[in-house]
């Protein structure tokens, strides 16, 4: 499945924009629900 690899690539890119948008904490909270969420799926 490419949406794997391509949602990883996403998601960094956009932790990265957000980092340097909002702050580390910030961006830590936003990616962390999204993570924990495909954590239990998986």
């Amino acid at each position: 499945m490419k949406t794997g690899i391509t949602g990883v690539v996403f998601c960094a890119v956009m932790v990265c924009f957000i980092t340097g948008l909002c702050g580390v904490e910030e961006a830590e909270a936003v990616v962390a629900a999204p993570v924990e969420h495909i954590l239990r799926q998986a």
